[in-house]
């Protein structure tokens, strides 16, 4: 594995070595993920080569993106309830922060919304910055947000990092960026697309539910009540064969 991933890395370099707009060349393995009722999560490989010197090398992985409604729970007459609502946009499901010599926060002060998961389009108030927060807090816990991971710079030209994709990701389009500083400065980047996608039968219930709704409720009614009738059978069976041998 070793001797391919230096192949392939030196083949980049011998190809782009005369483009300067290709400051950062890499690759991931495996570009894509099968998940099925079985997936426990994958570790993601990315590594590359750095045209020239560079303080440090950022990894971000992120996708597939939605728009959400942060509701903040209140209690009312003693039962907790959706109170006050903070909407907020291309938030994505999956977000994963790798560095090789800086921790996130010391890039978030400098770059701020370059490294952030998501950016707001107005100014939040602090009840809705403690709604956003705690929704990062909540992906956190879930392994979905992800600030702490590490790269490695081997003899100031080559680099790899894992990442791993916990077994709750969900499929769709995910964006792999490798970003390289040097005094404070973004002076490369490659983007790289990372698909996942679901397999088996996980798969054809997904499609059916999101392709054809209708079908996929008339046949979950019928199954409901297939499954009704054997639990009745095998509850009563014996009453049955009672009376029938009478």
């Amino acid at each position: 594995m070793k001797v391919v991933v230096l192949i392939v890395v030196i083949s980049h370099i011998l190809f782009f070595s005369s483009a300067e707009a290709f400051s950062v060349i890499a690759d991931l393995s495996p570009s894509r993920i099968e998940i099925h009722s079985k997936f426990t999560g994958k570790n993601i490989l990315i590594f590359g080569a750095l045209m020239e010197k560079t303080d440090n090398i950022v990894i971000i992985i992120h996708g597939p993106e939605t728009s959400m409604a942060i509701h903040k729970k209140v209690k009312v007459l003693g039962l907790w309830t959706n109170g006050a609502k903070v909407l907020v946009n291309r938030v994505p499901y999956f977000f994963s922060f790798s560095s090789a010599t800086m921790p996130y926060r010391k890039i978030k002060q400098i770059f701020y919304e370059e490294f952030i998961p998501f950016s707001h389009e107005r100014d939040l108030s602090n009840d809705e910055r403690e709604m956003v927060e705690a929704l990062i807090q909540n992906k956190i816990r879930s392994s979905l947000y992800q600030f702490e991971n590490a790269v490695e710079i081997i003899n100031d030209r080559l680099f790899r990092g894992n990442i791993f994709l916990p077994g709750n990701i969900v499929r769709g389009k995910y964006t792999v960026e490798i970003i390289a500083l040097d005094d404070n400065r973004i002076v490369g980047i490659e983007s790289i697309p990372l698909v996942v996608v679901k397999t088996g039968l996980d798969a054809w219930i997904f499609d059916m539910n999101h392709s054809h709704p209708i079908l996929y409720g008339f046949a979950a009614i019928i199954g409901a009540i297939f499954i009704g009738w054997l639990g009745f059978f095998a509850t009563n069976r014996k009453k049955f064969f009672n009376k029938s041998g009478s």
